[in-house]
Parts: C-alpha cells; structure tokens; sequence
C-alpha cells in the first residue's frame, strides 16, 4: 500500500472510531480490543493500532501494558473545574497578551474561525458536531497564538480540552451555539479593541457559563460520573 493511501486508511480508521467515543456508541471506560475493532472496521490490525494511539495522545482512550486500550471515562464534576481553572489560567493570561499583541493577521485568524461557526447548525450528534468543534477549537488556539508565547499555545494545545468538553456536549443531549457566538465575538471585540482587562473577563464568562451548565448536568442524580 502506498505511503499516501496508508495514512488515508489510518485517518479514516481514527474518524470511525472517534466517532463512536464521543457519541458513546462505546461506553465510557470500555475495553477496546485491537483484533475485534479490525474485524468491524474490515482492516488490518495496523491502522487500528495507530488510530488507537492518536486518539489516547487525545485523552479520549487509555493505555496499559498486559491490559491494552479503553475508552477514557467522562470527566466528573470535580475533574471539569479542574480542568477548566487550568484553561482560566492559561487563556484569561493569553487574552489579556493578545489584546496588547496582536497583529492584524492574528485578527484575521480569529474572524475567519467566527464566520466558519456562524454558518454552522450543529447538534449533539458528532458527525454533526465535528465540524463545530474544530473551527472552536481553531479560533481558541488563535487567541492563545495571538499573545505571542508559543509555551502557552503548546500548553493550551496539550490540554485537548475541546475534545473532553464535546463529550460531556453529546452527554447532556443539547447545545447553543447561540451564547458561544455571543461570548465569542465579545473575546474578539475586546482583543481587536486592545481591552486586556476586557478581552480576561470575555474568556472567564465563557468559560464560566460551560462549567456551570456541565457541571450542573454532572451533579445530577442519574449521571454516572456523579461525585
């Protein structure tokens, strides 16, 4: 198989099966069994076995020798505020950088995210989702890009938090895109107008509003990641 057309198949195996993680078609905390996903797939073990190492150096599936992959559980609400207190700390200090620093091509980069999502209707469903999540993830990874400290992007990047997050999206069964363009432009405006102290509390509402309303959804009764 040619160079090209192998990673095509391992791209094309690491989608299916990320797919299948964030809608839950396999169950949080699953095992995942090289030869059997083959089978399913109709592949060899080998683009399996890459997909599968991608999607752990996302979180999204775990690792440990004698025992092979399971799909990581979903975050618990004490895992979420932790989460996003690190996201607090490093995008609130990356805006109020940006907001000094950025160039027009930074602004560019931000805007051009924003149009993408606007002309976006996702819903809860991944294959809906997938392309929501991407362009917000790229417009966040702008900001951080915008402060001019690439130990922060790589940081920021290193969290995969849009990845966790879009799983506890597809859990609570809902979303509005709504608030997020809201909340977005106001994170622009602030940085385009040179607001640090603006562009820092843009990003704490944001961030603030997604853990009040997984965290609640976390808290419920019925939800088993419950603590």
């Amino acid at each position: 198989m040619a160079r090209n057309d192998r990673a095509m198949l391992v791209d094309t195996v690491y989608d299916a099966l990320k797919e299948r993680i964030m809608d839950q078609a396999v169950a949080p905390g699953s095992r995942l069994t090289i030869e059997l996903l083959a089978v399913e797939l109709e592949v060899s073990p080998t683009p399996v076995r890459e997909a599968l190492a991608r999607l752990a150096a996302e979180r999204l599936v775990t690792f440990e020798p004698f025992k092979g992959y399971a799909t990581m559980p979903l975050l618990t609400q004490r895992q979420l505020a932790d989460l996003l207190h690190v996201r607090r700390l490093l995008e609130m200090d990356a805006a109020q950088l940006a907001a000094t620093r950025a160039i027009l091509a930074d602004l560019r980069a931000m805007e051009r995210e924003l149009a993408a999502m606007d002309l976006l209707e996702p819903t809860p469903q991944y294959r809906d989702f997938r392309s929501y999540v991407h362009h917000d993830q790229l417009f966040h990874e702008a900001l951080v890009a915008a402060s001019g400290n690439v130990f922060l992007l790589d940081t920021f990047r290193g969290l995969h938090v849009h990845a966790q997050l879009a799983r506890l999206v597809h859990e609570f069964g809902e979303f509005d895109n709504r608030e997020n363009a809201v909340e977005h432009r106001a994170i622009f405006d602030a940085v385009k107008a040179h607001d640090a102290g603006g562009a820092a509390e843009a990003v704490r509402a944001h961030l603030d509003r997604y853990e009040w309303q997984l965290g609640e959804f976390l808290d419920s009764e019925t939800h088993p990641a419950r603590r």
